[in-house]
C-alpha cells in the first residue's frame, strides 16, 4: 500500500529527469555575437571611467591648488591652527600698558 503524498515528491522525480540540461559543445553564433558585443561594451566602459578618472584628477588638483590659496588669505600665514596668534604690529592689549606704567 502507498502513503499518500501530500507534498507532492512523487512528480519530482520526473520533473529532474532532464536536469541538469546537456552543455553544447559550441556556443552559437548568436551567442558568440552577444559576447563580442559584451566585451566591446565592457571595454568602452572601462576606457571611458578611465578617462573620466584621469579628467578627475587633473580637477582636483587644480581645486586643491585653489583651496589652498583661498586658506592661506583667509586665515594668514600660519593657518587655521594660528589664527589667533598675536602677529607683528597687533595691538598688545591692556595688560601691556598696566605693565609699562607699574614698571
Amino acid at each position: 500500500m502507498n502513503a499518500p503524498d501530500p507534498i507532492g515528491y512523487a512528480d519530482a522525480e520526473h520533473d529532474f529527469k532532464g536536469w541538469p540540461a546537456p552543455v553544447p559543445s559550441r556556443p552559437s553564433p548568436a551567442d558568440e555575437a552577444e559576447q563580442a558585443d559584451y566585451t566591446d561594451l565592457i571595454r568602452a566602459a572601462y576606457v571611458k571611467g578611465h578617462a573620466d578618472g584621469r579628467r578627475w584628477q587633473a580637477d582636483a588638483k587644480t581645486r586643491a591648488r585653489e583651496q589652498s590659496q583661498v586658506e592661506r588669505a583667509r586665515w594668514g600665514p600660519g593657518g587655521r591652527k594660528h589664527f589667533a596668534d598675536p602677529r607683528p604690529g597687533d595691538f598688545p592689549g591692556r595688560e601691556h600698558e598696566r605693565e609699562a606704567e607699574a614698571g
